[in-house]
């Protein structure tokens, strides 16, 4: 039997019509005044103190402390994400409709209210109680349907940000950071850290009045930002991906770990044990606690770092900010450079002369720019060909002394430690300058 095209393009014409209406009648009204409803406190100021959720993924309770703080019974002593928790709070409290969808609590099955995706129970601190019930998504995944078990509540439609939110697990919650680090000053309260590991050399460093030094393999300052990019930043913001609960150590690689992190932070020694591979990831765990993670091993590539990366791209380095004068003898001349800050320049007098702040600091940089060549096997002997006297703004003074290897590199002495050689190019650059000034 033939369809004609006329029959064809009516039933499509119906489908569609049937679709739109359909969405039609579950799209939200506007507000009579215009206004969007603020859910929680439409009836006054609600300070919710306690937050019972019951979702999909299962049942936990947030509780407010007298300081201010949030407690989550079910985590028990585990470490909480204060700014999820915090927002939680603060969400419950300021939800905003996006507009209303019914304005009575009829047919709420077509809004998965009937059997809602979750249930949240508010308590304020004056001891009343609201309770919230999420639906589904809008059909034009606008946002949840929302209602309350207030009598004149209808359905409102609420943006998808409020709905997430009630739809976390308890697990969410738990701070997967492992070093409660939160504040660039916070770099302060690392005394020290230590990386050690299977297969490579241990790493320590100490935080001094110039920074982070090194003090294993060798004693030698580094390049701080280059170490805060390469080490600190990594170190001090591990997380975990996963946390996989309270479990026996067997079998995850970290009764020997491959990789030790200890620190001394805030006065308490700390170990942080990295275990065998699992997939792309790593077993993670804290010396002395029996809490196990998982955590993606490319985050642990800093791990591998070579202590001459660690050191950095020179040997030398101050910054000119903390530098008052400069002193460089080469053979029987010598250069001495009064340093003049101006803002952000830095001219510099040598005798009568006012250098300019680009060519002076053109020199520094080759000063603090001597890269890392080699490590020195032993002490070269001879007369030192340049030496370089700089003292800081605190009075305290670095002397760098170059003495000629061969062709290509000079030995490099910095306060009385000659460890490696640089190149002999930048040490007649150095040369170069000063003669052009």
């Amino acid at each position: 039997m033939k369809i004609s095209m006329k029959k064809i393009v009516a039933t499509a014409v119906f489908t569609v019509v049937v679709i739109l209406g359909c969405l039609f009648l579950i799209r939200p009204e506007k507000e009579q005044d215009g206004e969007v409803v603020k859910i929680t406190e439409r009836s006054g100021r609600f300070y919710p103190v306690a937050v019972h959720v019951v979702n999909e993924t299962g049942i936990y309770e947030l509780q407010r402390t007298e300081d201010g703080g949030t407690v989550i019974p079910k985590l028990g002593e585990a470490a909480i994400n204060d700014g999820l928790a915090d927002s939680l709070f603060y969400d419950m409290q300021a939800m905003e409709s996006l507009g209303v969808a019914q304005k009575d609590k009829k047919n709420l099955v077509n809004f998965g209210l009937k059997n809602p995706k979750a249930e949240v129970s508010l308590r304020s601190e004056e001891g009343q109680e609201l309770i919230l019930y999420l639906g589904n998504k809008s059909p034009l995944d606008e946002g949840y349907y929302l209602s309350t078990n207030r009598s004149d509540d209808g359905v409102y439609l609420v943006d998808t940000y409020y709905g997430e939110g009630i739809l976390r697990s308890l697990e969410s919650y738990r701070n997967l950071q492992l070093i409660d680090f939160v504040y660039e000053s916070d770099y302060n309260d690392l005394e020290s850290f230590e990386i050690s590991g299977k297969h490579r050399i241990s790493l320590a460093f100490k935080n001094t009045v110039d920074g982070f030094v090194m003090t294993q393999p060798i004693k030698y300052m580094c390049v701080p930002n280059e170490l805060l990019v390469n080490l600190l930043s990594p170190l001090v913001h591990l997380k975990a991906d996963e946390y996989l609960g309270k479990m026996d150590k067997v079998g995850t690689g970290l009764e020997v770990p491959d990789y030790t992190i200890n620190m001394n932070y805030r006065g308490k020694d700390i170990a942080i044990l990295v275990g065998g591979e699992i997939g792309e990831k790593r077993y993670l765990a804290i010396d002395g606690q029996d809490d196990l993670y998982t955590i993606a091993a490319e985050s642990l590539e800093f791990l591998k770092l070579d202590y001459r990366q660690a050191i950095g791209s020179s040997l030398y380095f101050r910054t000119i900010a903390q530098a008052e004068t400069v002193m460089v003898e080469v053979q029987e001349k010598t250069y001495e450079f009064d340093i003049l800050p101006k803002k952000q320049e830095y001219p510099a007098k040598y005798g009568e002369k006012e250098i300019s702040s680009l060519d002076f600091v053109t020199l520094y940089n080759k000063i603090i720019g001597m890269p890392l060549l080699n490590k020195l096997e032993e002490t070269p002997m001879g007369d030192p060909e340049m030496v370089i006297t700089v003292t800081l703004a605190d009075g305290r003074e670095d002397v760098v002394t170059l003495t000629k290897i061969n062709e290509r590199e000079y030995a490099v002495d910095v306060n009385g430690r000659c460890e490696f050689s640089t190149l002999a190019s930048a040490v007649e650059s150095i040369r170069e300058k000063l003669v052009m000034l």
